[in-house]
C-alpha cells in the first residue's frame, strides 16, 4: 500500500503513490483550479486515508474554507483538521471556541505561522498518535508578497526538514507567472516533486514531475462541482507566438497582478485577476484565442449574479479583515496599467485597445465596490463587466473579419449602430475608410493643445484637434492625446451628425461638448 495518495486515480497510478517525507510544489496560473485540487487532496487525505491535515491559508478565511466543504456536502473529520488562518483580522467568538482554527496576524508573521504548525503537529503526531500527517500551504505567492525570497526559503527549509523527519507529506501552492524566474528556481530546489498545471487552448492540463522515474504525461482535467475529473491524456500544442509590439504592456500586467492579490476576499480577487488576465492575454499573444476565455467569463457571470449569501460574506470580510487597505493598495498600482495603455500606440492592434481599457475599468470598479460596499458601486462593477464582454464580442467579430457595413447602411440609426463601426469615427485619418465608406480624407487642420483632459488621479493631458474632410462631403472632428486617437464626431454634407465615439475612460458628455463647440466655431449648425 502506498504511503500517501492524491485521491485522483489517474495521477496516483501514474506515479505509483507518494513516499513518506515528500515535499511537493503545486504551481500553476491564477484561476486554474489549484485551490480545488488542494481541497480534494485535503478531503481524500483526511477521510479516505485518515491522515491529519494542517492547512495554512493566506487567501481564504478558515471559516470560508469550512463553509466550502459544508456547501459541497463533504464532511471533514474535524478531529484530524487544523487550519492556520492568516487572513481573519481578529479572533471572533466562533473562532475562539473552535480548536481546529488558529489565527496568525498576517502572512508576514512567519514565526507565528511556524509556531502554530508545530503546535498542530505535536497535537496530531504526539498526543493523538496520528502518524500520517499532511501540511498544505496556500499560498507561497502571498507570503512572497510580504517577505523576501531568502527569508521564505529559510522558513520552508525548516518545515521541509520536519516533514521528512516525521514521514509526513507537504504540499505548497504557488502562482506561476507571477514571480521572478530566479525566485521560482530558488524555491523549486527545496522540493522532491512538482505538480504543474497550465491552461492551453481552453483546456486545463496537469502533470507531475520528480515523483517517478520520468514526468507523467499531461492529463486534461475539468472541475466538476467539487471534484477534479481527469478527461484523458493530451499532448500539449505549441504555445502562442509572443506579441513583441505589446509585450511592454503584458509585462506591466504581470507586475500588477503579482502585487494585486486580495487573499481576504476570493470574489474580488477573482474579479481583479480575471480582468487582469484578459489584459494580459490581449497584449502577450500575437493571435487572439477567444475560446480560451471561458474561465474569465464564468467568473464575471458569478459576479453579476451574486447570491445574497455571497454578498453578506463579502460585507463580513470587509469588517473582519484588512480588505479595504489591500484594495486601496491595488488602486495605487492601478495607474500602472491605465497610463501605460493610455500612452501606447497600438498601430495594427488598435482594435484590441477598447477591450483592454474596458478590463481596466472593471478592475477599478471592483476595487471601488470592495472599499465602499455600496450597492451602487456593485452596479457599476456589473456595468463594466458587461461592457468588457461586449467589447470582447466586438473584437471577436473584427478579428474574424465580419465587419463590412458602410456609414450609410450601418450607422445612420445611432440606437442600433454597431460599435465595431463606430470606433473608426474616432480613428486616425483614412484608417477607417474601408470600414465606414468615408472616401479619402484630407486633413483640413490640426490644432495642438486645443483643450485639456484631467483624469481621476488629477493628471492633465492635452487634446489635439484634427479636422478632416472627404470627397463625399463628410467631415470629421477628432481628438487625440499624444499619438492616441480618443474621440470623434462624423457629420455628413447636410450637417447631420452621423455618429460619434468616445473612449470609455473619458467623460463622454464633456468630451462631446468640446467637439461640438469646435464644430460650432466653424459656423456649422449640426443636428
Amino acid at each position: 500500500m502506498n504511503d500517501y495518495t492524491f485521491g485522483i486515480k489517474e495521477l496516483d497510478n501514474a506515479i505509483e503513490g507518494i513516499n513518506r517525507g515528500s515535499n511537493i510544489l503545486l504551481i500553476g496560473p491564477p484561476m486554474c483550479g489549484k485551490e480545488f485540487l488542494l481541497y480534494n487532496i485535503m478531503y481524500h487525505g483526511a477521510v479516505i486515508n485518515q491522515n491529519s491535515i494542517v492547512n495554512v491559508t493566506t487567501r481564504e478565511t478558515a471559516a470560508h474554507i469550512l463553509e466550502w466543504f459544508q456547501e459541497n456536502k463533504l464532511n471533514l473529520p474535524l478531529e484530524r483538521i487544523g487550519i492556520i488562518d492568516c487572513v481573519s483580522k481578529t479572533n471572533s467568538d466562533a473562532v475562539m471556541k473552535n480548536e481546529n482554527i488558529k489565527i496568525v496576524s498576517s502572512p508576514v508573521d512567519l514565526t507565528g505561522i511556524g509556531v502554530k504548525i508545530s503546535k498542530f503537529f505535536d497535537d496530531f503526531f504526539m498526543k493523538k498518535k496520528i502518524h500520517k500527517n499532511q501540511l498544505h500551504i496556500n499560498s507561497l505567492s502571498t507570503i512572497l508578497m510580504y517577505s523576501n525570497t531568502q527569508t521564505v526559503f529559510s522558513f520552508l527549509h525548516i518545515f521541509i526538514k520536519r516533514i521528512k523527519s516525521i514521514g509526513a507529506l507537504g504540499i505548497y501552492l504557488i502562482d506561476g507567472g507571477m514571480h521572478d524566474e530566479q525566485d521560482i528556481a530558488t524555491i523549486k530546489q527545496l522540493f522532491d516533486g512538482i505538480i504543474e498545471i497550465k491552461s492551453e487552448n481552453d483546456k486545463n492540463l496537469i502533470r507531475i514531475v520528480g515523483l517517478s522515474s520520468k514526468p507523467t504525461p499531461w492529463f486534461e482535467y475539468e472541475i466538476d462541482g467539487a471534484k477534479i475529473k481527469i478527461l484523458g491524456i493530451l499532448s500539449p500544442s505549441l504555445p502562442n507566438t509572443p506579441n513583441l509590439k505589446l509585450s511592454p504592456l503584458s509585462r506591466k500586467a504581470k507586475f500588477f497582478m503579482a502585487r494585486s492579490e486580495i487573499p481576504e476576499c476570493k470574489p474580488l480577487n477573482d474579479a481583479i485577476n480575471s480582468a487582469g488576465e484578459i489584459f494580459y492575454k490581449f497584449t502577450a499573444n500575437e493571435k487572439l484565442d477567444f475560446d480560451h476565455l471561458n474561465t474569465e467569463f464564468n467568473i464575471f457571470d458569478s459576479l453579476v449574479n451574486m447570491s445574497d449569501h455571497d454578498l453578506k460574506h463579502i460585507m463580513a470580510v470587509r469588517e473582519q479583515t484588512n480588505l479595504i487597505s489591500k484594495l486601496r493598495y491595488v488602486k495605487e498600482n492601478f495607474h500602472l496599467l491605465e497610463n501605460a495603455t493610455f500612452l501606447t500606440h497600438f498601430g495594427e492592434y488598435q482594435p484590441r485597445r477598447k477591450s483592454i481599457l474596458a478590463s481596466i475599468i472593471t478592475i477599478k470598479n471592483a476595487c471601488d465596490w470592495g472599499i465602499s460596499g455600496q450597492k451602487s458601486d456593485h452596479k457599476k462593477l456589473v456595468e463594466s463587466i458587461n461592457d468588457t464582454l461586449k467589447e470582447i464580442d466586438i473584437l471577436k467579430k473584427i478579428t474574424n473579419g465580419s465587419t463590412s457595413e458602410s456609414v450609410d447602411n450601418g450607422i445612420q440609426n445611432k440606437q442600433h449602430a454597431n460599435k465595431e463601426i463606430l470606433r473608426y469615427v474616432s480613428g486616425k485619418p483614412n484608417e477607417g475608410s474601408t470600414k465606414i465608406n468615408l472616401g479619402f480624407e484630407d486633413i483640413l487642420s490640426i490644432t495642438e493643445g486645443y483643450s485639456d483632459y484631467t483624469n481621476e488621479k488629477g493628471k492633465k493631458y492635452s487634446f489635439d484637434l484634427i479636422k478632416t474632410g472627404s470627397a463625399n462631403g463628410n467631415r470629421r472632428y477628432v481628438f487625440k492625446i499624444g499619438s492616441i486617437y480618443v474621440a470623434g464626431v462624423l457629420i455628413d454634407k447636410s450637417r447631420n451628425v452621423i455618429a460619434s465615439y468616445v473612449e470609455s475612460y473619458l467623460n463622454e458628455a464633456d468630451t462631446l461638448d468640446k467637439l461640438f463647440s469646435a464644430i460650432k466655431k466653424d459656423g456649422l449648425n449640426v443636428s
